[in-house]
């Protein structure tokens, strides 16, 4: 896999509510070697979160060491197995919220978009499909002196990573947006979902159990769950005041 710096990969398809987007999204989708990841905003990069922050420390990899010795420090009491490895140690720091060079992806599509949906956006949405020639065996590779983009599948040391399906791509660092190699059989397509039917999309996958407390199989998960059943969202107006999931 190649990095791009222009990813202008077009879109597939325009969905304007669930059922348009399962036709698409299962139309390209037609063998097991998809995954899938949704953004709040259309125009944003597939670039991990480490890209995206304005380090202390001098280089962008010497915060990336930084912060992670200081989550290992402050996240062994808390855990009843240790991870074994730093592939390991890096899925359960970018599930917690720390920036990493792994970039999210799952193999439900159905995940990608209530990410793709949700959270404040006054643009339109997308859910990007990429499909991917293998995934990367790491038994001896190290994470921080790959040279391509890895596709990995994290070893599930949370209820998160169950319940979302995850997978993930690494990324070298300095980090661009990518797009698929053109000379193999990968691709990379993009759904865009139209930003006034952020609202219908979101309660239509909560009518069929797809929502934070499902997917978040925590207190955190639960509790945003909660918040969103009972009040309205800025994209809302006063359109729905009650919510039926509940």
């Amino acid at each position: 896999m190649t990095q791009n710096s222009s990813a202008k990969t077009q879109p597939l398809a325009i969905a304007g509510s669930l059922t348009a987007f399962l036709q698409e999204v299962t139309a390209i989708t037609e063998d097991d070697n998809w995954l899938c990841r949704g953004q709040a905003n259309e125009g944003w990069g597939l670039v991990p979160s480490i890209a995206r922050i304005r380090p202390v420390a001098d280089t962008t990899r010497r915060a990336e060491q930084d912060m992670m010795e200081e989550f290992k420090r402050y996240a062994i009491p808390h855990l009843a197995r240790l991870p074994s490895t730093e592939w390991e140690w890096l899925a359960l720091a970018q599930h917690h919220g720390i920036p990493t060079r792994l970039l999210d992806w799952t193999k439900n599509p159905l995940a990608a978009l209530l990410f793709a949906v949700s959270g404040k956006s006054d643009a339109d949405s997308a859910v990007w499909c990429f499909r991917y020639r293998r995934s990367h065996k790491t038994e001896a590779v190290d994470p921080y002196s790959i040279d391509e983009v890895y596709v990995v599948r994290p070893a599930h040391l949370s209820a998160r990573v169950t319940g979302q399906a995850s997978y993930f791509t690494a990324h070298p660092i300095p980090l661009r947006p990518f797009e698929a190699q053109q000379e193999s059989d990968e691709a990379l397509v993009k759904i865009v979902i139209p930003c006034r039917s952020r609202q219908a999309i979101r309660a239509e996958l909560d009518r069929f159990g797809v929502n934070y407390a499902t997917l978040f199989p925590d207190l955190d998960g639960i509790a945003r769950h909660i918040t969103w059943s009972n009040t309205v969202l800025e994209d809302e107006g006063r359109a729905r005041t009650t919510n039926g999931g509940n």
